[in-house]
């Protein structure tokens, strides 16, 4: 179909796999207490081609830059509940508003703290949200969070509103915020509601292997048993459906194709914390690709290794 080519999430594009299965490596995943939130949530997603930034290295650039330590703005919510290594709430800068001023040859330090070491690596260099559903939430369940936490901060959010399930009886229900007179139209061989009185999702596709190019949708999709959630989400020993990783699509005011860096954080900040994005191109039209960053409840995380042990 024409219209799956202009995917503005992460879609790698292919057809639906027979077999999908969690990847070795996410089923052996364990916590790693010297690598970084940012390098666990990866690791415990299946994307492979990412390293953390030594953290000495970091202190060295910190060090001949003093300008970088106004740019940290305190601890990563919830350390102490994550148990995460104290150098990643110490590397927690602002990729939205980089710090002025810097000394010559600073201005690339900000992309040195995220950074590939597999070059090319395909999963690595893509945008990924990543789901650890918490046990009993559903695909719909997710579906409805991501759209509900999209239209917080939509201009669409400001007017008076309604909620409404396209194709509530099918296998895939699109939910749809729209105006009281916002009128029902086909696009792509779907109903919809006009875009510019309305926000909604087109359809959602998953994953659960960052490596295989194929994609699901959820009346396909192979939902994991639930099984100890990682770490880093806790640590209380609740159990999770992950990890799920997904691209929803959405159409009309404020849809995710318009959100720029700014936006995408503020998504994070209204979406469960159970729900990481790893951010590594936009969703703007451009598809600019950068240094990975990973976005969970309105931080930042950088891949920043902890302090060597004595």
């Amino acid at each position: 179909m024409p219209y799956f080519l202009a995917l503005i999430l992460v879609l790698l594009a292919g057809c639906a796999t027979s077999n999908p299965s969690h990847s070795p490596a996410v089923l052996a995943y364990s916590y790693d207490p010297d690598a970084s939130l940012a390098l666990n949530v990866a690791r415990a997603a299946g994307i492979a081609g990412i390293s953390d930034l030594p953290y000495e290295e970091y202190a060295a650039l910190v060090e001949a830059n003093p300008e970088l330590s106004s740019a940290v703005s305190g601890e990563v919510r919830d350390v102490s509940r994550a148990n995460l290594p104290v150098a990643a709430a110490a590397a927690r800068i602002s990729y939205v508003s980089p710090p002025t001023g810097l000394s010559p040859g600073a201005g690339s330090v900000l992309s040195a703290i995220s950074w590939l070491s597999a070059g090319e690596m395909v999963p690595a260099r893509e945008t990924w949200f990543i789901a650890w559903l918490p046990e009993g939430k559903t695909l719909q369940d997710l579906e409805a969070e991501f759209l509900d936490a999209l239209f917080r901060i939509s201009p669409l959010s400001e007017q008076p509103h309604e909620r409404t399930v396209l194709d509530a009886d099918s296998s895939d229900p699109r939910p749809y915020y729209h105006t009281p007179d916002c009128a029902r139209v086909r696009w792509a061989r779907m109903d919809v509601f006009e875009a510019d009185c309305s926000l909604g999702m087109t359809f959602a596709t998953y994953w659960l292997d960052p490596e295989e190019r194929s994609y699901l949708r959820a009346s396909s999709f192979p939902f994991p048993e639930p099984r100890p959630a990682p770490q880093f989400l806790g640590g209380g020993g609740e159990r999770a459906h992950g990890p799920v990783l997904f691209g929803i699509r959405t159409r009309g005011v404020g849809e995710l194709a318009e959100l720029g860096d700014e936006g995408i954080l503020q998504l994070s900040a209204n979406l469960p914390a159970w729900v990481y994005i790893y951010y590594a191109r936009a969703f703007t039209r451009d598809f600019t690709r950068f240094t990975p960053v990973v976005l969970n409840s309105g931080e930042a995380h950088y891949f920043i290794g902890a302090p060597t042990r004595d």
